[in-house]
């Protein structure tokens, strides 16, 4: 188990007590009714607005801890995203943003022939970037299921792709989307009632395949005690690659 499964490891202990809800979905007309419960590691809602080539998708969906709020204008695509984390937060729109006035600075942006073109950029937008590299497409969706997930590009090439399994106790959620390169767990975590696989991959559409079911991911053998409301006494068995226990104090916000 190497050190950024066991950050997301500390991360999870204190955010076990509650799951976020957000709302779910993806389409052109921002009508969104359905709601999903956040797998373990995604402690965001985002809504977001994107323009691509004249057409506007509008989502809606649960988010990792590192989530952008803002607007992006890259020439071809303009998009623009608010972040929250209390449930069903993200039950507005983000603004559309080719509503943003413009604020006078200009960028050169990149098309398929060169990248001598000009963009004004509107809002906050206050700087401009200069990347080299891919930004990779993945799957999102978050659900019982991955039998809706929709294709998205990642914001830049310091993205991932991920693809979690959770239960929280016989509640199950699959959950599909970019990730920030730099943290982007692999592996398994059992905390007693919560139970997560993830999968982390660089390539387009990598995380197309569900991560594994962790109720069905073998025991290994070792075990550690537990916490539930009562007590810590309880023990647990570990399976796959889970090979250490461990202790964290802090307190529940719930």
């Amino acid at each position: 188990m190497d050190l950024d499964i066991s950050v997301f490891l500390l991360f999870v202990l204190f955010t076990a007590g509650h799951s976020l809800s957000c709302y779910n979905c993806t389409n052109a007309l921002g009508s969104c009714n359905q709601t999903s419960q956040c797998p373990t590691g995604f402690t965001n809602c985002i809504s977001e607005t994107s323009i691509v080539n004249g057409t506007t998708v509008k989502v809606k969906s649960c988010f990792a801890s590192v989530c952008p709020s803002g607007s992006i204008n890259l020439g071809i695509k303009k998009n623009s995203s608010v972040c929250c984390s209390t449930d069903l937060c993200n039950a507005q729109d983000a603004p559309d943003p080719s509503n943003n006035t413009s604020n006078g600075n200009k960028c050169y942006y990149c098309d398929e022939q060169n990248c001598s073109n000009t963009v004004s950029c509107s809002g906050s937008e206050d700087r401009c970037v200069t990347v080299t590299g891919h930004s990779l497409s993945c799957y999102q969706c978050t659900g019982t299921t991955s039998g809706s997930c929709v294709q998205r590009t990642c914001y830049n090439e310091s993205f991932s792709c991920i693809a979690a399994t959770s239960y929280n106790g016989d509640n199950k959620t699959v959950a599909k989307d970019c990730f920030l390169s730099n943290g982007c767990p692999t592996g398994s975590v059992n905390l007693g009632n919560i139970k997560a696989s993830l999968n982390c991959c660089s390539t387009d559409l990598c995380n197309a395949q569900d991560a594994p079911d962790p109720k069905e991911i073998a025991s290994n053998g070792k075990m550690c005690y537990y916490c539930d409301g009562q007590n810590c006494s309880k023990t647990l068995n570990c399976s796959g690659t889970e090979d250490r226990c461990l202790t964290q104090t802090g307190e529940n916000l719930d």
